[in-house]
């Protein structure tokens, strides 16, 4: 049986997040991909708990009704009970957004929009986030794991996602959301198109939380963009000023501009690390993650390792361990080409202020790219790892592939 990992959907309901961007073409992938009995695996953030503010008078358990009860996810639910009945099975990953799927009842609420009864199938099973899911393929080890370090502590996210949940919902402040998981580069760059409604929600989070102000400070400090944008000790005090709970006056005219050029860097540098572009191969894998990466490949005595979170599609091979991160099913954020001059940043950032949500049909600075991680293995032992790619006008195109040797090769 062939396996295919997909991670990082992020579905939600209605506008929050609206950053999953594949309604139509999840269910052509697994109809292409799946046709013949199949192992998807759902690495992770599958559904987005955190973007509905689920922790504040709603159980967890309802907001999966509302997830279930939204049309696009009801197509996408609808293609993985296809590929249950066509004798495949799946496996559905909790990551950091959706590990309320630990939870048995919301479990159950799940089971029943994808099988249609109550009872599930023997072939559906759940796995929490803190556990790698290990699958054996032609005499290959191969671990699948939402994420392989953290990025931000939990009160940092939490106070981001309470931010960004705000600024999305009243201000349409939403392309922010495309800029996590690094929740201090999302925070700057929503405080950039929009320091006013920033201002407004902040006044709004420090009134109900009396260390919100600290815990932003330290959000901000710990983001290498924000330390990096180089800021002149006139742009700190205005940008300050603007943002500034306890502020309550107006700016003066002069001021604008210095606000104008703050905004600019801020926005600049919180956007400078992104993935790959959108005409851009897979990035490589490095350092401190390449690094956790072998750890635990050698831990579990693996061949192959298969990630998520990141958002930006990634591959590496060598000649013991093959590592895919499969990417995600969001919109993604292609910023400026480096280089580009003051000019071409600020209409960038004026198109992010006039787009008040993401639509169904963004075109750039927005694109897509609906990859995933497909294994075949070899009748005489051994695998395939590619890297996949579904496209619209080609179907299923091969990015990266690699031959796993099995134990007994």
């Amino acid at each position: 049986m062939r396996t295919l990992v997909i991670g990082d959907l992020h579905l939600g309901c209605g506008a929050c997040p609206n950053v999953f961007s594949g309604a139509r073409a999840f269910a052509a992938l697994l109809a292409d991909a799946a046709a013949l009995p199949t192992r998807v695996v759902l690495n992770g953030d599958t559904f987005d708990f955190v973007a509905q503010d689920a922790s504040r008078g709603v159980s967890p358990e309802q907001v999966m009704h509302m997830f279930t009860e939204d049309p696009t996810n009801g197509a996408l639910l609808a293609a993985l009970g296809g590929v249950l009945r066509r004798g495949g099975a799946l496996v559905v990953r909790a990551g950091e957004h959706d590990h309320a799927l630990a939870d048995r009842d919301v479990q159950a609420v799940l089971v029943r929009a994808i099988t249609g009864t109550d009872e599930g199938s023997p072939r559906l099973g759940f796995a929490a986030a803190h556990e790698p899911t290990l699958l054996s393929i032609g005499g290959v080890r191969v671990v699948v794991t939402h994420d392989v370090h953290d990025h931000d502590e939990p009160a940092t996210r939490r106070l981001a996602a309470r931010l960004l949940n705000q600024l999305r919902r009243q201000y349409g402040v939403g392309y922010a959301d495309l800029l996590r998981p690094s929740y201090a580069d999302a925070v700057i760059a929503a405080l950039a198109v929009n320091p006013t409604a920033a201002k407004l929600v902040l006044r709004l989070v420090a009134a109900d939380e009396a260390r919100a102000g600290d815990e932003l400070g330290e959000l901000l400090r710990r983001s290498r963009a924000f330390a990096r944008a180089g800021l002149s000790p006139r742009e700190r005090e205005v940008l300050a000023s603007a943002l500034d709970p306890a502020i309550v006056t107006g700016m003066r005219s002069e001021e604008s501009e210095v606000l104008e050029q703050a905004r600019v860097k801020l926005f600049r540098l919180a956007l400078a690390e992104r993935g790959p572009a959108a005409d851009a191969g897979p990035r490589q894998l490095t350092g401190a993650e390449w690094a956790a990466i072998r750890r635990m490949a050698v831990h579990f005595q693996a061949g192959a390792v298969i990630v998520g979170h990141s958002r930006a599609v990634g591959w590496r091979s060598e000649a013991d361990l093959t590592a895919v991160d499969a990417g995600t099913w969001t919109w993604l954020v292609d910023p400026p080409a480096p280089g580009s001059g003051e000019a071409v940043w600020r209409h960038a950032l004026a198109t992010w202020q006039r787009a008040a949500r993401i639509s169904g049909a963004p075109s750039r600075p927005l694109f897509h790219r609906w990859t995933a991680a497909l294994l075949d293995p070899h009748p005489v032992g051994g695998a395939r790892l590619a890297l996949v790619e579904w496209r619209a006008d080609g179907g299923l195109a091969c990015l990266r592939e690699s031959w796993l040797p099995g134990s007994s090769a």
